[in-house]
């Protein structure tokens, strides 16, 4: 695989943040589509490879890291770089920080970064499709509950969505957030999580509201 990680200045979140991003070089040939042989287990198998050609884009999943992590820990604690090199796709990790995956009270604006900035970006500079069947989302933990977000609120975006081990912040349980919201736990140690969804996070239909949201969805 080809790995980068980019830095590039944000005008959404005004500040400059890491991107680190992959794609399938390994799959790809300066010859026309062959097979080659390679070894494998002992002995040798048969892989397909695509020549390169001027304006190919990649189908691309944009994989979102956990809370108290960065966009280096998705490639360096899982294997979602050798999937992502057998399946023929990029993968793009924006560096989330504590943000929640939202457009917070206190003014920055993460989710207009990561479905508006950061796409147009990533296709601009890189290989990637634009269409909607060709992009993915998917992330674990705090990043799990950001892409569940990301994908309710934007359904014109992404085929899929994969929330794994989803963590704290936008869920489905509106009580279960709202709960969290009051619980001194989080006031004391994580005090940021309440000044990014504020009083905005109480209100039904809000913007914070996912089950709302994806009940009028699934109604249009």
């Amino acid at each position: 695989m080809g790995i980068l990680r980019f830095n590039f200045r944000s005008e959404d979140l005004g500040r400059y943040v890491d991107v680190t991003v992959t794609w399938p070089s390994d799959k790809l040939s300066i010859k026309t589509d062959s097979k080659i042989e390679v070894p494998i287990n002992g002995g040798t198998a048969t892989e397909e490879r695509f020549g390169y050609v001027p304006g190919m884009k990649f189908q691309t999943i944009y994989l979102f890291h956990g809370g108290g992590d960065d966009d280096s820990l998705v490639y360096r604690y899982t294997n979602s770089e050798r999937f992502a090199a057998e399946h023929c796709v990029m993968t793009v990790t924006p560096n989330l920080a504590n943000s929640f995956g939202i457009d917070t009270e206190y003014g920055v604006k993460h989710e207009t970064f990561l479905v508006n900035e950061l796409p147009k970006v990533i296709r601009t500079l890189f290989p990637s499709s634009d269409k909607r069947e060709d992009n993915f989302i998917m992330g674990y933990a705090m990043g799990g509950n950001a892409v569940l977000g990301a994908a309710v609120r934007h359904p014109e975006m992404y085929a899929r969505c994969v929330d794994m081990s989803g963590g704290i912040g936008l869920t489905f349980d509106n009580e279960k957030l709202r709960d969290e919201m009051r619980q001194a736990h989080f006031s004391s140690h994580l005090p940021i999580y309440g000044s990014s969804f504020g009083d905005e996070v109480f209100r039904d239909g809000g913007r914070f509201d996912l089950y709302n949201t994806a009940k009028k969805n699934l109604e249009n």
